[in-house]
């Protein structure tokens, strides 16, 4: 994600550029190109031009245009993971145990998928393609969609375990959400840790204790309740 905001906002000279390098192994040099593209991926490729490693393969918390997440992908924040299940549909999952978020075609869908990929595109569509289909299916419109401008909008699952898609206008350095998975934060399971309460606050979700002789653990990975 580092390198996909330092391309769109910065726009570094080394940003969509080729470089080779000479790599010495026992016994052994060879030669790898590394290529930096403008939409923030790095990318290893061989002598022959062959791709041997990419991030774009490799996601962490965000999906960026030109990115696919495949079955045997996943988007991972904290205990929280997102992905796609053979069948198209998408999935949250807490500690890859507990489903709380589940999003599947409509029933009178008539949809058979072999190997399906998700993606985003530039203008803020969210879409399934499969090897065994012509054309993609389109599932999930940004709030912003397809507005002009110098905008990127990618898809990232947040610390707090939803997942959201993000806009932001090239030199803005702001972004603001275009869409959230789960409508409302609190069914977001273990959002406020171990016996932990939710509630709003206006329109923030807060988190609180269920009785005074207890106090909550403000640590980033450690969340819940604790007694005094």
């Amino acid at each position: 994600m580092r390198a996909l905001h330092d391309c769109f906002f910065n726009k570094p000279d080394f940003c969509d550029t080729e470089l080779m390098v000479d790599v010495s192994i026992t016994y052994m040099t060879i030669m790898i190109v590394i290529i930096f593209t403008n939409v923030g991926n790095f990318v290893l490729k061989n002598s022959t031009n062959s791709r041997i490693w990419s991030t774009f393969d490799h996601p962490t918390d965000t999906l960026a245009p030109s990115q696919n997440l495949s079955v045997n992908g996943s988007l991972r924040s904290g205990l929280y993971s997102f992905g796609i299940l053979g069948n198209g549909n998408l999935t949250l999952l807490w500690n890859d145990t507990i489903v709380y978020y589940h999003s599947g075609f409509k029933s009178s869908a008539n949809v058979s998928l072999t190997a399906p990929r998700l993606s985003i595109s530039p203008i803020g569509l969210i879409s399934i393609n499969d090897v065994g289909r012509t054309g993609s299916i389109e599932i999930i419109f940004s709030s912003d969609y397809a507005e002009a401008g110098d905008i990127l909008r990618f898809l990232r699952l947040d610390n707090d375990g939803n997942l959201r898609i993000y806009s932001s206008e090239r030199g803005s350095r702001t972004k603001n959400v275009r869409w959230s998975a789960v409508s409302d934060q609190c069914k977001v399971f273990g959002y406020c840790g171990d016996n932990g309460i939710c509630s709003y606050n206006g329109t923030s979700p807060v988190c609180g204790c269920a009785s005074k002789n207890f106090e909550l653990m403000r640590g980033i990975v450690e969340k819940g309740v604790k007694g005094k």
